[in-house]
């Protein structure tokens, strides 16, 4: 029955980034297009998804009906869609007090965004947080690495197709109301599928996964922040590259966060296929890690001719620039600059929660490590716009970045081997840091050859 949940949770991610997608749109009416009120929205979402990942860590252990709490969770998401337009009107009425979130009122404005980011959003991302430790702990497998990134990157793959068929289809056919009464329909769906498989889906078998060095016990979790950091970071750094050759439009975020997430579903999918020959998750962890730094930097190059590489796609493109064309050139271009970064960042997460080395339920791994991942990543959305960039730019922001993870393998793998290719890492980011002025990325984004074709749509 291991399939059942596989549908079951894909279907999860699919209906909460369909409720993302719209529910941020409709806060934008509420909290005001501002970066600081687009922070508060993103803060309580991560943060009640954090919260909601460490309960079902603990609900997983104490329950055996770990199916029939993760249906009363999505029956309640779903109820939650559906009065979302009435909550979206009351709302509105309590926006309309809300004072300047700029300049001296900064405070005042940015708590009281806070708190209504909170009031809507604080129920729903706390029971979506609470699925994956439930499922993980419900779940049959080989290993826990196994189990969790089947279940983590089949989601992550629902999420993916969430945004991109809210943003191209969903949104344009059925607006606002109709997307959301559609993601309460799958939600019931799921709801009710759950409450009947739970007298059918025989409990798992306790996983212990192996036990990581000593040192690394204490700073497990914060290394695991970390990651989650860069990780939020990153995309969001990347998103102030790419506008400059996507342009403002209304797709071109959708377009870059499906494939952010299609590459976190193919990493945690990829391991999956090749859970059974790890034997150290610690050890691949930080393998991972030090791919993860060299990649990065060597992705940084690569942006700076990505004006280049959207006019050689275009010339690729022999049909008329339609829409479809347009879109086509725009994700290719993104998918060649930032897969082989997100499949790393998939990778990490099944590998963090197998190499934990707190003895815990596998639900519970799941949990404390996916509340760890997302905190992290709350930190890691607020640093990067408003301290990171401001003070050091976009282009050493990822060098920096690079850094992090670089930090991650070394307290996770401590031999001579693994310290001079961390090195070597680190030499080419310095290099890299110092050959090249602090605007290039951006300076190479704003020019524009005479001789080159854009696209517009």
């Amino acid at each position: 029955m291991a399939w059942l949940m596989v549908v079951l949770f894909f279907l999860s991610g699919l209906t909460a980034l369909i409720g993302e997608v719209v529910w941020m749109r409709m806060l934008g009416l509420v909290l005001g297009n501002t970066i600081w009120a687009a922070s508060a929205a993103v803060a309580v979402w991560m943060g009640g998804m954090a919260l909601g990942s460490w309960l079902g860590g603990r609900l997983a252990t104490r329950s055996a009906r770990q199916l029939r709490w993760y249906g009363l969770a999505e029956a309640v998401i779903g109820a939650f869609f559906l009065a979302s337009p009435t909550l979206h009107r009351w709302l509105l009425v309590a926006g309309t007090g809300v004072g300047e979130d700029l300049g001296s009122s900064l405070a005042v404005g940015m708590a009281q965004r806070f708190a209504l980011a909170v009031a809507a959003l604080a129920l729903p991302t706390i029971l979506m947080g609470l699925t994956l430790p439930l499922l993980v702990e419900r779940m049959r497998g080989r290993g826990l690495a196994g189990r969790v990134s089947l279940l983590y990157g089949i989601n992550t793959l629902g999420a993916a197709s969430g945004v991109l068929i809210a943003a191209y289809a969903m949104l344009p056919v059925l607006g606002e109301r109709g997307t959301l009464a559609a993601a309460a329909l799958l939600c019931g769906v799921v709801a009710a599928t759950a409450f009947v498989a739970e007298g059918f889906v025989p409990k798992a078998a306790a996983t212990t996964p192996p036990v990581a060095v000593a040192p690394v016990q204490r700073s497990f979790l914060a290394l695991v922040a970390a990651m989650g950091l860069s990780a939020l970071a990153a995309e969001l750094v990347w998103v102030r590259i790419l506008v400059l050759h996507l342009g403002s439009r209304v797709y071109a975020f959708a377009l870059l966060l499906g494939v952010y997430l299609l590459g976190v579903a193919a990493g945690s999918l990829l391991l999956r296929a090749l859970a059974s020959r790890i034997d150290n998750p610690a050890r691949a962890l930080a393998r991972v890690q030090l791919l993860l730094a060299f990649t990065l930097v060597a992705q940084l190059l690569a942006l700076g001719f990505t004006g280049d590489l959207m006019g050689a796609l275009t010339q690729v493109v022999t049909l008329k620039a339609t829409f479809a064309a347009v879109q086509g050139v725009m994700f290719t271009s993104v998918a060649l600059l930032f897969l082989p970064v997100t499949i790393l960042f998939g990778a990490s997460f099944p590998l963090a929660v197998a190499a934990d080395p707190i003895s815990r339920s596998a639900g519970a791994h799941a949990g404390v490590i996916a509340a760890a991942n997302t905190t992290g990543g709350i930190v890691g959305a607020v640093a990067a716009p408003f301290l990171l960039v401001p003070w050091i730019g976009c282009q050493r922001t990822l060098l920096l970045l690079a850094v992090v993870h670089l930090g991650v393998a070394l307290v996770l793998r401590r031999t001579r081997a693994f310290a001079f290719a961390a090195v070597a890492v680190l030499v080419f980011g310095a290099v890299v840091w110092i050959a090249l002025p602090g605007d290039w990325v951006l300076r190479q984004a704003s020019s524009v050859d005479d001789e080159r074709t854009e696209l517009v749509d």
